[in-house]
């Protein structure tokens, strides 16, 4: 199924051995460490600088060994109330938490939210069968979520609010594929669509869809490639301000566009401020750098690595990060 395989590669198909020091790194950059593990991913980050992601202490990972944590400026601390092996992907200003969980069988992904120490699960819109993956990818401060589903089909967004499920109005452009992964306070959305094989060379763009006004396309500009943009965008969250954080792909180790994921290929940062004007962003001497959150004083939130770049990803030694934009912006 496709979402087993966007599990094993989008849940972070990361690892081997501990963080080397990273002593080396800026003081605006700080490595998340969590004690035993092989990798370390961070995921969202809000406006009080908190963090959440998940950390793997096994190879392989589709063995399982995963453990969500939540970074507060030290250790990786366990979310109190929330299963182990739950994977945490945003959270708001109170604390509330949006994350996925595996159903070994029948096998499925779902969503969930964490609220006052207390999980509820967050379900497909749609019921007309079991096999579905929901994947709530962002939360705000008024408690709305952002995400995507799939029943044996392609990847539909929704809303949910008030424990209703709302379906966003559909994008001004072709589109197969659609994913919604964070929402702002104003209700400004950021996701991925894909156009379908129908438009050469098969590109993924992103999209932002501002509350109160007219979605724009999102591609990362790549001197040379015709059209000139990434082979993927992938905005993955957006920031009361409008400032968006994300993840693009040059060129992709497959044309699949179900395995399309933060470690599906050779990621790059990006940031695209609320003017439009994109930049590059990395970690110093990282070979990948994979932003995943950004809050309203500029910290953003994700995973790097120094390994090589021949290194197979599934190997690759992944660490969780928070840093300064300016200290990450490639000039």
């Amino acid at each position: 199924m496709a979402y087993v395989r966007t599990v094993l590669l989008l849940v972070l198909g990361l690892l081997v051995l501990l963080p080397a020091s990273v002593s080396a790194q800026p003081a605006d950059i700080r490595t998340i460490v969590c004690p035993g593990a092989a990798s370390t991913m961070a995921a969202g980050i809000n406006d009080a600088g908190r963090a959440v992601g998940v950390y793997f202490d096994v190879l392989p990972i589709a063995l399982g060994g995963f453990h969500g944590f939540i970074w507060e400026g030290g250790g990786c601390e366990p979310i109190p109330g929330l299963p182990d092996g739950w994977i945490p992907m945003a959270l708001n200003d109170a604390g509330h938490v949006v994350g996925i969980y595996v159903v070994p069988s029948p096998s499925e992904v779902r969503g969930f939210l964490y609220r006052r120490g207390q999980v509820m699960d967050l379900l497909c819109p749609a019921t007309e069968t079991e096999e579905c993956v929901a994947w709530p990818g962002g939360i705000n401060n008024r408690g709305q979520i952002a995400g995507w589903y799939e029943i044996e089909g392609p990847d539909r967004p929704f809303m949910w609010e008030d424990g209703s499920y709302v379906a966003p109005a559909e994008l001004p452009w072709p589109h197969i594929t659609v994913r919604a992964h964070s929402i702002n306070s104003r209700g400004d959305i950021v996701g991925e669509f894909y156009p379908g094989f129908t438009s050469p060379p098969h590109i993924t763009y992103g999209y932002l869809w501002p509350k109160d006004g007219t979605p724009v396309r999102v591609g990362f500009p790549i001197a040379g490639n015709t059209p000139k943009f990434a082979k993927t965008t992938v905005p993955a969250a957006v920031n009361h301000r409008g400032d968006v954080v994300g993840y693009f792909y040059e060129s992709m180790y497959n044309d699949d566009p179900s395995l399309d994921g933060v470690l599906a290929g050779p990621c790059r940062g990006f940031f695209r401020d609320r003017d439009g004007a994109m930049t590059e962003l990395k970690v110093p001497g990282a070979t990948y750098t994979c932003p995943a959150g950004i809050n309203a004083a500029g910290e953003v939130s994700g995973v790097y690595t120094m390994d090589a770049a021949e290194t197979p990803l599934a190997m690759i030694n992944w660490r969780g990060f928070v840093a300064k934009l300016k200290a990450l912006v490639v000039r």
